[in-house]
């Protein structure tokens, strides 16, 4: 979630990731409190952007966009915020629909229907703690070979 102040400009990027007291959790929300503290800092937006963009960790398809990493979100979500204050859209209905980017799983009617039998699943594995792939009902870790089904 991104805020804004009273002439449009983002204030403060908020960030949730699954369940408290993960490691990515908390990473991004250190990514979200010193996006903040620079925006509040009068930084402009897009050099954040330029420093987030392209960091990559399990890489993800939202809606046609690539989203490499939690922190590529944030940049997504800002970037997408710079573009419609330029392009004098309503910057706050837009930037409320892309602040979640490649974070959460999609709702997209659209997006349920591609095939997803090969898809991360964002938890790690209690192995390897590589990340565990959702593949025909089951997490698999492509890296040590740990399955597990329910």
């Amino acid at each position: 979630n991104i805020t804004f102040d009273d002439e449009g400009h983002p204030f403060e990027v908020f960030a949730n990731l699954g369940k408290s007291g993960s490691s990515d959790s908390a990473y991004l929300e250190a990514i979200a409190r010193l996006s903040s503290m620079a925006l509040r800092a009068g930084i402009d937006p897009s050099q954040i952007v330029d420093q987030l963009r392209g960091i990559t960790d399990v890489p993800v398809w939202d809606g046609g966009t690539l989203v490499r990493s939690a922190p590529d979100a944030v940049a997504l979500a800002l970037s997408r915020h710079l573009t419609n204050l330029n392009d004098g859209s309503n910057v706050i209905d837009s930037v409320a629909s892309s602040a979640q980017l490649g974070l959460f799983p999609s709702t997209n009617k659209e997006s349920d229907q591609q095939d997803n039998s090969n898809t991360a699943s964002g938890a790690k594995c209690p192995e390897c703690s590589g990340y565990l792939l959702h593949q025909e009902g089951c997490l698999n870790c492509p890296d040590c070979g740990y399955n597990k089904c329910e």
